[in-house]
């Protein structure tokens, strides 16, 4: 019984389209804090400035 459930939900699926992805699933937006945004937020701001 586990593997028929997890079967519905295997990622193997063929021809797979994004008419069948939850429209609010694709306009999440995620939260991320640290280093990794704050060095992305000086590299574009460097890039937009010719740096």
């Amino acid at each position: 019984m586990l593997l028929r459930t997890l079967a519905k939900f295997s990622v193997k699926k063929t021809n797979f389209f994004w008419t069948e992805v939850n429209p609010c699933v694709k306009e999440a937006e995620y939260a991320v804090r640290g280093v990794v945004p704050t060095l992305a937020n000086n590299m574009q701001t460097n890039i937009k400035k010719g740096i």
